[in-house]
């Protein structure tokens, strides 16, 4: 069971992780810091080149006074910085060693340049730093919110502060400096000319403003951040997120992995012989359409076994008869020669009936194994079937002068074409008017017509008739009604059964049902329009 779960559950978590990790190591960034300093290489490095001569000869302090001065013209913030605190990868402060632009991307995007003569190094961000945005965000309410305490300095303090609460939102409170100092001490602390700003180091407290006010007392502005979304509310948004989408699909992958499971189980099964083992799949599974096509295919291979083996059985009932009237025959004619040309003559036409029952046998039996494969659609074309029927009748008529024929054909018919097999069908007229001859006593009715979108050929005759509970049996290979029909020659049981195989290789079916005339009616239905449309 839990292996089982385990293959799923990896299936929907590793697409979560790949994804969650593109973010972090995606290519993108590596490229885009290649572009960015390829672009700040072209923009700043002249600037920096001249910074860097015009304090040549200058001591670290002379260095730090006049760099304000050179970089006070530019529409974008340098920094002075100590080579350590710009990067701590060794690679990159090799390269700035080198006298080379590099890209650092740390607080910001920022690119840095050495000085030749001293370890330091010039930075300028030309992205907002998130201390830039702190100060633009908080510059603003710091001013409105000292406004507001000095509007009614004859209110107690605690009175203001709540006030204050209820329209601005924050939580405020009052400290002095060294109550404010110890707070700070071992945060991060930015340093603004209106405020003091101090970052939270876990980014779920919110961030905190220190407001320096009169009396050495300072205004504390709790859950102020620069952040536009909290990162804890963000990461518990979008791991529920990611929980819900999992769920989801573990949803629907868990019923598809039962179904396969259980398609999988069952084709062993079969495998294994135990040839009337089906799957079972709801319908609303979307291996429903494979778990039918098994079912059916399980079904034809079953009926091909158990046809096989009815046809082995018939087969060698069929041909005990005329193997022991042959070895009759035979060990007669050697053992005795006493025999008169009479004898000899009758023994050897019992020699030649069973030769020819035995070829029959084998000849009936290789057309019904043809007509049992599959329909070979290069041989159906558009054919106009009833000079067919017609010339077939009139050769039965003259073979058979003692019955009656009579012919029935549609007009539409007469004149147009259906797409068919025309020798298949052929030898299906020929076996349907050989039953009809059998077992005829007067008259035998053909029909050619159509019903519906159904072409029908139809053979009746009004002899004894087939009872309705051997409808079907007669259908099947070496089905036969009468054991007393085995000793003929031209009774095998196999004429209906080729029948049956035409008419499935049209997609058709036959049909057998009593006829007007007494007898039986047998028809055989298909739509021609839908083969050609498979065509």
């Amino acid at each position: 069971m839990y292996k089982r779960l385990l293959k799923p559950v990896i299936m929907v978590s590793l697409p979560l992780f790949f994804a969650f990790a593109y973010l972090v190591y995606t290519p993108i960034n590596p490229l885009a810091a290649w572009l960015n300093e390829r672009l700040m290489n072209r923009t700043y490095l002249g600037s920096f080149r001249y910074i860097d001569n015009a304090l040549m000869g200058l001591t670290q302090e002379e260095v730090l006074q006049r760099f304000p001065e050179l970089v006070s013209h530019f529409g974008v913030e340098f920094k002075l910085l100590p080579l350590n605190e710009v990067t701590k990868s060794q690679k990159r402060q090799a390269r700035l060693k080198q006298g080379e632009l590099v890209y650092v991307q740390s607080d910001g995007d920022v690119s840095a340049y050495k000085l030749s003569q001293h370890n330091l190094v010039m930075t300028v961000a030309f992205e907002e730093t998130e201390q830039q945005a702190m100060y633009r965000l908080g510059k603003g309410p710091v001013y409105l919110i000292k406004q507001r305490l000095a509007a009614a300095p004859l209110n107690p303090i605690a009175d203001r502060l709540l006030a204050l609460q209820k329209e601005f939102g924050f939580s405020f409170r009052l400290v002095n400096s060294e109550l404010a100092a110890q707070e700070q001490s071992g945060h991060r602390v930015h340093p603004f000319p209106e405020f003091v700003w101090m970052e939270s180091s876990d980014k779920i407290n919110g961030d905190a403003l220190y407001v320096p006010l009169e009396n050495n007392q300072l205004l504390v502005v709790e859950d102020f951040s620069s952040d536009y979304v909290n990162y804890f509310v963000f990461a518990i948004i979008i791991s529920t997120i990611a929980l819900l989408v999992g769920l989801g699909v573990l949803a629907w992958l868990w019923p598809l992995w039962n179904d396969h499971a259980n398609l999988n189980r069952t084709a062993r099964e079969f495998g294994r012989g135990r040839l009337d083992t089906r799957v079972k799949i709801g319908k609303g599974s979307l291996a429903s359409d494979l778990g039918k096509t098994f079912n059916q295919m399980a079904d034809d291979i079953q009926n091909l076994i158990s046809a096989n083996q009815k046809i082995t059985n018939a087969v060698a009932h069929d041909l005990r008869t005329p193997l022991a009237r042959l070895r009759f025959a035979v060990e007669i004619l050697a053992t005795s020669d006493g025999h008169s040309a009479e004898e000899k003559e009758r023994y050897q036409k019992t020699i030649n009936r069973s030769i020819d029952s035995l070829d029959y046998l084998i000849n009936q039996t290789l057309v019904h194994s043809r007509y049992s494969r599959a329909a070979d659609l290069k041989l159906f074309k558009h054919t106009n079937f009833s000079g067919h029927i017609l010339d077939e009748v009139s050769q039965y008529k003259f073979d058979n002068q003692s019955l009656a024929f009579e012919t029935n054909i549609d007009y539409f018919l007469q004149e147009n074409t259906q797409f068919m097999d025309a020798k298949s069908l052929g030898r299906a007229l020929t076996n349907l008017l050989d039953n009809a001859v059998v077992h005829a006593k007067s008259i035998i009715r053909v029909s050619y017509f159509q019903e519906g979108d159904s072409v029908c050929l139809k053979v009746e005759d009004d002899g004894d008739g087939i009872s309705e509970e051997d409808f079907q049996k007669v259908l099947q290979p070496y089905a036969q009604l009468g054991n007393q029909q085995r000793e003929s020659s031209d009774s095998l049981g196999l004429g209906l059964a080729i029948v049956n195989q035409i008419s499935q290789w049209h997609n058709g079916q036959l049909s057998v049902t009593y006829s007007e005339l007494g007898g039986a009616a047998i028809q055989l239905s298909w739509q021609p329009h839908q083969l050609s449309a498979e065509q």
